[in-house]
């Protein structure tokens, strides 16, 4: 399998920025059947394409570690510092349960409806689609 150059597909750029265009809408319209049943539907297409077309080196664990700087890096540095912040302005309550929730990388540990949920993030939950994406 021939891997890809730099010359870059237009039309997957198009695909992948009318996806971020539609997730924007999901997250902020309000309308409850695009933001539950929509939503999923434009998140996975983008990580899949983003990872599909990645321009990989002979040498894969070099990529792996590469990646891993430029993702997981930013994430672990910048959700230090938002728990920390956040915990000095009184918004998350429970530090050591933040930083648990670092290292699990969602919101909580449970889907949102459950009764007996334990919340990890706060304020900082946007993140996880770095983990995400260095993932996928």
């Amino acid at each position: 399998m021939e891997l890809l150059t730099t010359q870059r597909l237009e039309w997957l750029d198009a695909i992948k920025g009318l996806g971020i265009i539609l997730i924007m809408y999901a997250h902020t319209s309000g309308i409850p059947f695009i933001s539950h049943w929509a939503l999923p539907g434009f998140m996975a297409p983008w990580f899949v394409i983003s990872g599909i077309f990645l321009n990989l080196n002979t040498n894969w664990k070099e990529d792996i570690v590469k990646k891993g700087y430029r993702l997981l890096v930013p994430y672990f540095i910048y959700g230090a510092l938002g728990i920390l912040i956040f915990y000095a302005c009184d918004a998350a309550p429970h530090l050591l349960l933040s930083f648990i929730g670092l290292g699990y990388s969602r919101f909580a540990l449970y889907p949102l409806s459950e009764q007996s949920n334990i919340i990890f993030l706060n304020g900082i939950a946007p993140l996880w689609f770095l983990t995400a994406l260095y993932v996928s």
